[in-house]
């Protein structure tokens, strides 16, 4: 039986997120809980399967695009300015991720022609005339025309809103950058820094990522140009192009005021203008919370589009609708996704865990704790409907288990809800910080072990245990709880678990329950260690009511709570010793010649155990050795009146 230690409810004030009594620009109700990993996912469903990926040969240092586009025509054209820095001595080829449905007109080497071929449907292959010297910058021009692969979702769209008003946008992830542009799009290698000049029809505006130049019409043309100087994944390079209407709100950070720049229909312009002003509040919140703002340097914005949710595009979220939970969701992006990309998209949760767990947290900074309560019970209910499923991808060729909404997004985020319960607020917010300033990631990619690591050295912790069972491991545990107060204060309590799958046969994990008395309550943290584990403390009220996982920390199945029937003893007779191990003993009773029949029953009421004993002499004994640790009933019918009494076995 291990001894509790325990503080008052005010144990889990929050050390961070609730400095501030500020309220929503626009309040959440329960309706505006958007199944966002719901939207995403199915919309991700339509991509393209992963294909084969260009070798990874070289630094992609810098790209110069040039797009010709029209939001009317299904049709891109343009040239590609890449700069590089082979990765390796006897560099005399190198190759691009690129659709064969693209046509290359040529490629351009130090002002001449060169050979290139595509030997499979995605990969472009340039040669050069000799073998280039490693970590020296050299560039190459892609000219090339197309009309971008149309098949389902697709990473290039034109269609219309308002009824017939044009609209293009782009969207890669994790696939389709290759299906509109060359470039190299496997998690190894961001672009140092781009310059994106796009011409379109005059009349449309285009958003894209970093900071906007300049915008020139050319007669009938405008000619946008947009610079990034931070690096960027390939799959996060992105236009919108249509009749925008534009305005812009300011965030005042850490580092000084950023613009938002918002690109929406205008039929929306009214109604998008006040919903979009909330980015702002959250804006301050996550740049205090974690780190300043990756891209303060550039701006942030949103680009309205017609796909039914969001996508972050680094600096700039293309958007379907403003609400609240979805402007949270892609604005946590920016670090979580953009600033520091998932090194493999088997650990896709690394974006949409943070950026899904974040969303959840500006409800609890700006709203109450039930409506907060509200948010993590609807991702237990979607999680738990299912027994089985890790957060790692075990498939990243599968677009539907990549952006599973129940895994990658929902139970990634209560995973780091309980991580935040392991290791404690200060550690765990520490430990993101110092993630996503480290050097080796900001800026670039990380894996799950990267993360790992922070939350130990902030924590002084080992997790891999917590990371073998909530990262890799399947399903959830449920837990049956019993409890009792002896008449010396003492709480006794038994914890059962029982698993969904059977990956993970025990969940260790330390568990919250409050102990409710008439007038007072108290929080006990406990280090379950294995099921059936028994604990006791003095608690100094009558506890009343005792509540498994009050404030929703773990996620769990249906969780019982049992609490034992008083006792019914005779002041004279005395049984002992209680917790037990083998046996137990019964003294002060009548001898007799009756046989007594004894009967055990556990917990939840079952009868585990009969014993028929006649009473010959003062001391009658019970054997307990082959019953599981945990809370029993004790109930006999003696010629003195009946016995009821809670023993506990060891």
């Amino acid at each position: 039986m291990n001894t509790i230690f325990f503080k008052t409810s005010g144990f889990f004030a929050l050390l961070v997120l609730l400095s501030s009594n500020a309220l929503f620009a626009q309040s959440y109700v329960k309706s505006d809980f958007v199944e966002i990993a719901h939207l995403e996912g199915e919309g991700h469903k339509m991509s393209n399967d992963r294909p084969e990926g260009a070798a990874n040969t070289y630094d992609y240092q810098y790209a110069r695009c040039h797009w010709q586009v029209d939001p009317a025509v299904h049709f891109i054209s343009g040239h590609i300015d890449c700069f590089f820095a082979p990765s390796q001595s006897g560099f005399s080829s190198m190759q691009f991720d690129l659709d064969s449905m693209m046509t290359v007109d040529s490629i351009m080497y130090r002002g001449s022609a060169i050979n290139f071929s595509q030997p499979s449907r995605y990969i472009l292959e340039v040669q050069f005339p000799s073998s280039l010297p490693s970590s020296s910058t050299d560039s190459v021009s892609i000219y090339y025309h197309g009309v971008p692969d149309s098949s389902g979702f697709g990473s290039f769209a034109t269609e219309l809103h308002n009824g017939n008003t044009p609209i293009m946008w782009t969207l890669s992830e994790p696939y389709g950058a290759q299906e509109w542009w060359p470039t190299k799009q496997d998690l190894n290698d961001k672009i140092d820094s781009i310059d994106v000049y796009v011409t379109c029809p005059v009349g449309n505006k285009v958003a894209g990522n970093g900071k906007l130049m300049s915008e020139t019409i050319q007669g009938n043309e405008l000619v946008t140009h947009w610079r990034s100087r931070h690096p960027i994944a390939a799959y996060l390079v992105a236009i919108a192009i249509s009749n925008y209407s534009s305005f812009t709100h300011v965030a005042q950070l850490s580092n000084g005021p950023v613009p938002i720049l918002n690109y929406v229909y205008p039929q929306d312009s009214a109604t998008a203008y006040p919903l979009a002003a909330a980015t702002v509040q959250i804006m301050e919140f996550f740049d205090s919370l974690t780190i300043p703002y990756p891209f303060d340097n550039e701006k942030y914005g949103h680009a309205q589009f017609n796909w039914g949710g969001g996508m972050e595009h680094q600096t700039m979220s293309f958007m379907n609708n403003f609400q609240y939970p979805l402007v949270a969701h892609e604005l946590a992006h920016q670090w979580f996704g953009d600033h520091v990309t998932c090194g493999s998209w088997e650990d896709l949760w690394l974006n949409e865990s943070f950026a899904t767990y974040f969303e959840g947290l500006t409800v609890e900074r700006f709203q109450s704790k039930a409506l907060w309560d509200y948010w993590k019970v609807l991702k237990t209910n979607n999680i738990t409907k299912q027994p089985g499923g890790s957060v790692f991808v075990t498939d990243t060729n599968n677009i539907g288990r990549l952006f599973n909404g129940r895994l990658t997004y929902n139970k990634g985020a209560y995973v780091l809800n309980m991580l935040r319960w392991q290791v404690g607020d200060s550690a765990f917010f520490a430990a993101i910080r110092n993630y996503l300033s480290d050097p080796n990631l900001a800026g670039a990619y990380a894996r799950t072990s990267d993360l790992q690591w922070h939350m130990e050295a902030s924590s002084g912790q080992n997790l891999q245990n917590f990371f073998d069972i909530w990262f890799i491991g399947e399903g959830f545990p449920t837990y049956q709880v019993s409890w009792n107060q002896q008449m010396d204060s003492t709480l006794n309590l038994t914890i059962h678990q029982t698993t969904s799958h059977p990956s993970v046969p025990f969940y260790k994990m330390p568990v919250p329950i409050r102990v409710e008395g008439w007038t007072q309550d108290t929080i006990l943290r406990l280090d379950h260690t294995f099921s059936g584990e028994s604990f006791s403390a003095k608690i100094p009220f009558q506890v009343i009511k005792v509540v498994f996982n009050h404030d929703l920390w773990l996620l769990t199945g249906e969780n019982q709570v049992i609490g034992l029937r008083e006792n019914i003893l005779d002041a004279k007779v005395r049984i002992y010793p209680n917790p037990a191990q083998d046996n137990i003993y019964i003294e002060g009773l009548e001898k007799s010649n009756t046989e007594i029949e004894f009967q055990l029953f556990d917990a939840f009421g079952r009868l585990v155990s009969i014993q028929a004993i006649t009473p010959y002499t003062d001391k009658i004994e019970l054997d307990v050795h082959s019953l599981k640790p945990g809370f029993y009933l004790l109930k006999a019918m003696t010629e003195d009146g009946p016995i009821s009494q809670e023993i506990i076995v060891n």
